[in-house]
């Protein structure tokens, strides 16, 4: 069954419009993240309830997290951030969400041999969260420091049987790849047609 959603950012999760979300006839799922802080999370959660509609957590749940720190110090320590994902893992689990959506994987540029390594062991520790809370987790490449393609171009040159059998799905964000990858986009999308959600 396909569900139609919205998502957060095109209010950029403002607790004073997230009515707006719920306003549409056709939409019966919302993917939302970066909260301001828990009252605005119960505001949502309310009117999510009230109409009946499925949600997913893009992550961070509150705007003052981790965003983009699993794999590399942008902002904070890498196991500062695994220790908070996983504490909104563990609560989206008991709240019901969809999924779990994590921008994964993301350095903040250059490409180098280890980065292969460190998302390899990073998968190992998405699958075993997953598994764990009984929650599907999705990545998302995204574009790195100044639009650097790095994520897309080191997602491209990871293996797609490498990556299955993690069992973890990805979304692709157009316009990223579209910037990253320009005219080779739709072939590194292609790529990953049976794994993406």
């Amino acid at each position: 069954m396909y569900h139609c959603g919205i998502s957060g950012s095109t209010i950029l999760t403002n607790s004073s419009k997230l009515y707006e979300l719920f306003a549409y006839d056709f939409v019966d799922h919302i993917e939302i993240g970066e909260f301001s802080d828990q009252t605005a999370f119960e505001k949502f959660k309310s009117l999510k309830d009230r109409h009946g509609f499925s949600f997913g957590l893009h992550s961070p749940l509150y705007r003052t997290r981790s965003k983009y720190d699993l794999l590399q110090y942008v902002n904070i320590e890498p196991e500062v951030a695994w220790s908070q994902f996983q504490e909104e893992i563990n609560w989206m689990s008991k709240l019901g969400a969809k999924y779990v959506l994590v921008h994964f994987p993301y350095f903040k540029s250059k490409v180098e041999e280890q980065m292969m390594v460190k998302m390899e062991s990073g998968l190992r520790r998405l699958q075993h969260l997953q598994l764990k809370y009984d929650i599907p987790i999705v990545c998302e490449p995204k574009l790195g420091f100044n639009r650097s393609p790095a994520n897309i171009e080191l997602l491209h040159h990871f293996s797609v049987e490498r990556w299955f059998k993690y069992d973890i799905k990805l979304c692709i964000d157009i316009g990223d790849y579209l910037l990253g990858a320009k005219e080779k986009a739709l072939s590194y999308i292609s790529k990953w047609r049976n794994i993406l959600k």
